[in-house]
C-alpha cells in the first residue's frame, strides 16, 4: 500500500512538472521567434528561416510531453480509480469524457483556435514574409529575378511550414484510438501482476502451512 501511494505521488508531480515544462516551452518559443524575427527585419531577411530552427522542434518537444501526460493520467486511471471503487483523481480528468466534451466544444472558439494553433501561425509568418521579401528584392526592371539558390530555400521554407502543419493536426488529433489501445495494454500488465502476486501468496501458504 504505502508502495503504491509513492508511485502514484512520483506520476502526479510528473504530470505537475511537465505541465509546467509546456508553459515554460511555449513562452521561450515565443521570446526566442521574437528575437529572431526582429533581427531578420533589421538585418536580413533570410533570417527568417531561421525561426524554424525554433519552432519546430519546440512544437514537437510539446506535443510530445502532450501525450506523455495523457499516458501517464491513463495509467492513473486503470492501476489506481479502477482499483479503489472507481475513486476518481484529479490526473485522470485530463482523459475523462466530461474533459473531452468540454475541451472540444472550448476548441471551437476563436481563442482556442489561435492558441492551438500559435506554432503553425509562427511558421506560416515567417514563410510568408520571407518569400515576400524575396520576390521583392529580387523583382527588377518589371521582372523576377529569382536566383538558384532563393528558389531552393524558398523551397525549403515551403516544407518547413508543412511539417509544422503536420505537427500541428497530430497534435489537434483525437487520441481516443491510440488511448484505448493503452489502456487495454495497461489491463494486460495489471492481470498479469494479480496472476503474480496470487502465485506468490499461494507459495508462502504453502511453505507456511
Amino acid at each position: 500500500m504505502e508502495n503504491n501511494e509513492i508511485e502514484y505521488e512520483s506520476i502526479r508531480n510528473e504530470i505537475i512538472a511537465m505541465e509546467e515544462i509546456q508553459r515554460n516551452l511555449w513562452m521561450s518559443m515565443y521570446a526566442a521567434y521574437v528575437v529572431i524575427f526582429a533581427l531578420g527585419i533589421e538585418f536580413t531577411h533570410y533570417l527568417f528561416l531561421t525561426t524554424y530552427i525554433i519552432v519546430i522542434p519546440f512544437q514537437a518537444q510539446i506535443h510530445r510531453y502532450s501525450w506523455s501526460i495523457v499516458k501517464m493520467a491513463t495509467y492513473i486511471k486503470v492501476f489506481y480509480e479502477e482499483n479503489e471503487n472507481n475513486k476518481l483523481y484529479w490526473e485522470s480528468f485530463q482523459i475523462s469524457d466530461v474533459y473531452t466534451e468540454y475541451y472540444n466544444k472550448f476548441n471551437k472558439n476563436i481563442i482556442s483556435r489561435i492558441s492551438r494553433t500559435g506554432a503553425l501561425q509562427l511558421s506560416a509568418l515567417s514563410t510568408i514574409l520571407y518569400i515576400t521579401c524575396t520576390l521583392y528584392y529580387s523583382f527588377d526592371n518589371g521582372k523576377f529575378m529569382v536566383v538558384w539558390y532563393d528558389m531552393i530555400l524558398i523551397l525549403i521554407a515551403i516544407i518547413a511550414l508543412v511539417i509544422s502543419f503536420i505537427l500541428n493536426k497530430e497534435y489537434g488529433r483525437d487520441f481516443r484510438s491510440e488511448l484505448e489501445k493503452i489502456i487495454q495494454e495497461y489491463k494486460k500488465i495489471k492481470i498479469i501482476e494479480k496472476i503474480d502476486e496470487y502465485k506468490m501468496r499461494k507459495g508462502c501458504w504453502r511453505s507456511c502451512g
